[in-house]
């Protein structure tokens, strides 16, 4: 007897079963219910992820829909109860697994404007084929020296400065709010060295550097003050050539 009792318990238990349908999707997913063996009437779904629903029992035949809520809500993707609260006061508990928002079929891409330059260079970034409701953004690379980022719609812009870092071919890895991440490569080229232009024969000018420059008017300095000496010498000696010549008087 006890044997039977026990079997007509385990009989009730698996007719109370709710099948979902599916049991796991994204934010918006529409979803099914289904079931025996209880109260007929209407009766009531809950859960945190539960947006609009429809719930009725009839023949103790369960006949039930919902609408999972969209991103903006706030639910995060994770294993979430779906209480059905029937007629007679009773209830019954199954999940719902929300997944991660599903990624848009396009691959994301970058381009730099301009893609090399020396250091102090204003690099500009365009990017597309985001998630659509991505809201941030960073910019990675040592060379992303006072970055800002913005994306919105699946549409990214970006900007840096390039960073005082040793000149070399650096990667500029731009990565969202839902982990997308898409690379592009920034070329740093060493910084110009100072060149002053000095006039040759003809009119030509050749490029010489600053250290160049110095030396040669040092050599300037030096021959000027040699000549200047020298004329001061010959005035010197001819003044006093001009004494000794001089008549002398009685």
């Amino acid at each position: 007897m006890k044997k039977i009792v026990w079997l007509l318990v385990l009989s009730l238990v698996a007719a109370q079963q709710i099948l979902l349908t599916p049991p796991s999707g994204t934010y918006n997913s529409f979803v099914t219910a289904t079931g025996q063996g209880f109260p007929n009437g209407d009766c009531n779904i809950l859960g945190a992820v539960v947006k609009n629903f429809s719930c009725k029992v009839e023949n103790s035949r369960l006949t039930a829909n919902f609408l999972v809520q969209d991103e903006e809500f706030g639910a995060t993707p994770g294993n979430y109860s779906i209480i059905f609260q029937f007629a007679d006061g009773s209830s019954a508990t199954t999940y719902f697994l929300l997944l991660p928002p599903e990624v848009v079929s396009t691959t994301p891409t970058i381009t730099l404007m301009p893609s090399s330059g020396s250091v102090g260079t204003f690099v500009k970034i365009t990017g597309t084929g985001f998630y659509p409701k991505a809201r941030g953004c960073q910019v990675l690379s040592p060379v992303a020296g006072n970055y800002k980022c913005f994306i919105a719609n699946g549409i990214l812009n970006a900007n840096f400065t390039a960073a005082n870092v040793q000149p070399g071919n650096y990667s500029i890895i731009v990565k969202t709010s839902y982990n997308e991440t898409a690379v592009a490569y920034f070329n740093l080229l060493s910084s110009p060295t100072s060149t002053i232009p000095v006039p040759v024969v003809g009119g030509l000018t050749t490029p010489q550097t600053s250290g160049t420059v110095v030396f040669e008017n040092l050599v300037y300095f030096v021959l000027a003050v040699i000549i200047i000496l020298i004329v001061v010498v010959l005035v010197y000696f001819f003044v006093l050539g001009k004494k000794k010549k001089a008549p002398q008087t009685l």
